[in-house]
């Protein structure tokens, strides 16, 4: 699980994993790396560059219900936690370049170099976050292409117009962040009492 800064390591993690394969890219002079605001549309970029945009957050259904998290102590004692937050992060990724040609190089060569890196471990994100540690150590996120339905598609359109830029869609599955707010459990019933109470 990610502590609270998990977001924005995940965010960081894969636009930094872009820019660390762009030796692998034949046109990479000046190409710019950047995690954008959907207000950055409005002003537009002329490139050579690759933005990632986090445009919504949901919450992810098959862990709805997770359980408490239980925590064993060095002197033996169980701490109960609330349960965790499982998100889905969707993120579009938009080329930008002076001409068509070579803004489809970059968006080609950017959805290869994610399609190599279907899971984002624990030490790739951990590591363009220095100041912090998000995850724990053994934890990934999972990262696939992701297919807008048309309704979803036209809302993005519409938010974008007339700035769009040929865009391609990612989700960052099951970025889970803990909670820290114990669960303080009452000790043991030891006896019962049943008396009603007594009329004054």
């Amino acid at each position: 699980m990610a502590t609270y800064e998990g977001i924005a390591a995940v965010s960081k993690a894969m636009i930094g994993l872009l820019r660390d394969a762009s030796g692998t890219f034949a046109h990479n002079n000046a190409l710019d790396f950047e995690l954008v605001h959907p207000s950055f549309f409005d002003e537009g970029l002329r490139g050579p560059a690759i933005t990632l945009c986090l445009y919504r957050v949901s919450l992810n259904a098959s862990m709805r219900n997770a359980p408490t998290r239980k925590v064993v102590q060095a002197n033996g004692q169980t701490q109960v936690f609330r349960a965790p937050l499982p998100l889905d992060l969707y993120y579009l990724l938009t080329a930008w370049a002076n001409n068509v040609e070579m803004q489809q190089r970059l968006l080609g060569w950017s959805m290869r170099v994610l399609h190599d890196t279907p899971l984002l471990p624990a030490t790739l994100i951990n590591s363009h976050t220095t100041d912090v540690r998000a995850f724990e150590d053994g934890e990934g996120v999972e990262l696939t292409f992701d297919q807008l339905g048309l309704q979803d598609w036209l809302a993005v359109w519409d938010k974008l117009k007339p700035k769009m830029q040929t865009s391609v869609c990612y989700i960052a599955r099951l970025v889970t962040i803990q909670s820290t707010s114990e669960i303080v459990e009452a000790a043991p019933v030891q006896t019962r009492a049943f008396e009603l109470a007594k009329p004054t």
